[in-house]
Protein backbone atom coordinates (compact mmCIF):
# COMPACT_ATOMS: atom_id res chain seq x y z
CA UNK A 1 0.00 0.00 0.00
CA UNK A 2 2.85 2.40 0.84
CA UNK A 3 4.41 1.66 -2.56
CA UNK A 4 1.11 2.52 -4.23
CA UNK A 5 0.90 5.83 -2.39
CA UNK A 6 4.43 6.78 -3.42
CA UNK A 7 3.37 6.51 -7.05
CA UNK A 8 0.49 8.95 -6.58
CA UNK A 9 0.70 12.56 -7.63
CA UNK A 10 -0.14 15.12 -4.88
CA UNK A 11 -3.70 15.65 -6.16
CA UNK A 12 -4.30 11.93 -6.49
CA UNK A 13 -3.07 11.34 -2.94
CA UNK A 14 -5.44 14.01 -1.64
CA UNK A 15 -8.29 12.47 -3.62
CA UNK A 16 -7.43 9.04 -2.24
CA UNK A 17 -7.34 10.36 1.33
CA UNK A 18 -10.66 12.17 0.89
CA UNK A 19 -12.21 9.02 -0.54
CA UNK A 20 -10.96 7.01 2.43
CA UNK A 21 -12.28 9.65 4.83
CA UNK A 22 -15.71 9.67 3.19
CA UNK A 23 -15.85 5.88 3.26
CA UNK A 24 -14.97 5.94 6.98
CA UNK A 25 -17.64 8.55 7.67
CA UNK A 26 -20.29 6.53 5.81
CA UNK A 27 -19.28 3.41 7.72
CA UNK A 28 -19.40 5.26 11.06
CA UNK A 29 -22.80 6.72 10.15
CA UNK A 30 -24.17 3.29 9.29
CA UNK A 31 -22.82 1.82 12.53
CA UNK A 32 -24.35 4.70 14.51
CA UNK A 33 -27.75 4.16 12.85
CA UNK A 34 -27.58 0.43 13.55
CA UNK A 35 -26.70 1.05 17.21
CA UNK A 36 -29.55 3.57 17.53
CA UNK A 37 -31.91 0.98 16.04
CA UNK A 38 -30.74 -1.64 18.55
CA UNK A 39 -31.24 0.82 21.41
CA UNK A 40 -34.77 1.64 20.22
CA UNK A 41 -35.56 -2.07 20.02
CA UNK A 42 -34.24 -2.63 23.58
CA UNK A 43 -36.31 0.30 24.85
CA UNK A 44 -39.43 -1.12 23.19
CA UNK A 45 -38.83 -4.54 24.73
CA UNK A 46 -38.27 -2.99 28.17
CA UNK A 47 -41.48 -0.93 27.92
CA UNK A 48 -43.44 -4.03 26.94
CA UNK A 49 -41.89 -6.04 29.78
CA UNK A 50 -42.75 -3.30 32.28
CA UNK A 51 -46.34 -3.18 31.04
CA UNK A 52 -46.71 -6.96 31.30
CA UNK A 53 -45.23 -7.00 34.82
CA UNK A 54 -47.54 -4.16 35.94
CA UNK A 55 -50.58 -6.00 34.59
CA UNK A 56 -49.45 -9.23 36.23
CA UNK A 57 -48.92 -7.48 39.59
CA UNK A 58 -52.34 -5.83 39.34
CA UNK A 59 -54.01 -9.19 38.62
CA UNK A 60 -52.24 -10.77 41.61
CA UNK A 61 -53.30 -7.89 43.84
CA UNK A 62 -56.92 -8.26 42.72
CA UNK A 63 -56.82 -12.01 43.39
CA UNK A 64 -55.35 -11.43 46.83
CA UNK A 65 -58.04 -8.87 47.68
CA UNK A 66 -60.77 -11.19 46.41
CA UNK A 67 -59.35 -14.03 48.49
CA UNK A 68 -59.29 -11.87 51.65
CA UNK A 69 -62.98 -10.89 51.32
Amino acid sequence: MAEFRQDLLPGEELSHRLGSLLFGLRLAGREAREEASRQRERATVQRHRSLVLRQWAQALRQRALAWLR
